[in-house]
C-alpha cells in the first residue's frame, strides 16, 4: 500500500504531484490540511476547496484508492480549542466529519492519531465513538470478543476514569463501546465488561438487549475474582440476576 500525502492547508496551491498514484496499485490518500483555528470558517471553506479538488483525484484512481486520511497527529491538536476537553474533542470530530462530508461515498475517510497526552482512560473518552462515529480511527479492525462500556461523559468523573484505567489493563485487547451505541456496535461482542455504577437507565435497556443476544457482562473494575457474568446461556436465572443488578 502506497501513502500519498496531499498538502490541503491554506498555504497550498493544490497542484498536486500525481506521478506516484500512477504507479501505485493500492493508495492510501492523505490529505494534510495543517489545520490551525479549528473554529475559522473562512479557513474551513478553503479545506471545502481542497477537498472539490481531491474528489477530481479520487475519480480518476477510485479502482486503486483504499481511502482517505483526513488528519494523523497528536490527540493533543484539540488543545487548539479553549475549554472543555471534551467538548473541544467533539468540536474536531465535527470538522472531520463536515470534511468527511465532501468525499465521495466509496471512500473511507481515517483520522490516525500517534499519540496524546491525556492518559489511556481520558484518551478513550475523547476518541468515542459517539463522537467519530463515520470517521474510523485506526486501519485495521478491531476485532476483540471482549468490550469495555464506556459510561456517557458526565458520569466519567476523575474516580471513574481512574477506574476505567484499571479496567483497560486487567481487560487487556478490547473494543471500546460508548453506552450510547452499544446496542449499534455489539457484533462479535462475547462478553463486556461494565463500571456498574456508572450505567444510566437507558444503558440498562441496552445491557439487556445485549444479555438477550446471548452476550456475557462482567461488573466492576477491581480485580474480577470471581467475575460476574450474566447471559442466557451461563446463568441459570438471567431474570433473577438482572432484577439485582438493576439492569
Amino acid at each position: 500500500m502506497k501513502n500519498i500525502r496531499l498538502p490541503a492547508g491554506l498555504s497550498s496551491d493544490l497542484d498536486w504531484n500525481l506521478t506516484q498514484a500512477k504507479e501505485s496499485h493500492a493508495i492510501l490518500w492523505e490529505l494534510d490540511f495543517d489545520f490551525g483555528d479549528l473554529k475559522d470558517q473562512a479557513a474551513f471553506n478553503s479545506y471545502i476547496l481542497a477537498m472539490d479538488q481531491f474528489c477530481q483525484v479520487w475519480k480518476k484512481f477510485a479502482d486503486r484508492s483504499i481511502g482517505v486520511v483526513l488528519y494523523r497527529g497528536s490527540l493533543d491538536i484539540i488543545r487548539k480549542i479553549e475549554g472543555d476537553e471534551v467538548e473541544a474533542s467533539g468540536i474536531f470530530g465535527d470538522l472531520l466529519h463536515r470534511l468527511a462530508s465532501f468525499l465521495p461515498d466509496e471512500a473511507t475517510p481515517y483520522c490516525l492519531f500517534t499519540q496524546s497526552s491525556f492518559g489511556r482512560a481520558r484518551t478513550a473518552q475523547l476518541l468515542s465513538k459517539a463522537r467519530f462515529c463515520h470517521i474510523h480511527l485506526s486501519l485495521e479492525e478491531n476485532t476483540s470478543p471482549k468490550g469495555i462500556l464506556l459510561p456517557l461523559d458526565e458520569a466519567c468523573s476523575p474516580e471513574i476514569l481512574e477506574k476505567l484505567e484499571k479496567l483497560m489493563d486487567k481487560v487487556g485487547a478490547h473494543r471500546m463501546i460508548p453506552e450510547t451505541r452499544l446496542n449499534e456496535m455489539w457484533d462479535g461482542l462475547d462478553e463486556l465488561y461494565v463500571i456498574e455504577e456508572t450505567i444510566s437507565v437507558q444503558g440498562q435497556r441496552h445491557i439487556k438487549g445485549f444479555i438477550a443476544a446471548g452476550g456475557d457482562i462482567k461488573f466492576g473494575a477491581e480485580g474480577f475474582e470471581p467475575p460476574t457474568l450474566c447471559s442466557q446461556s451461563r446463568c441459570a436465572s438471567q431474570t433473577a440476576l438482572c432484577s439485582e443488578r438493576n439492569i
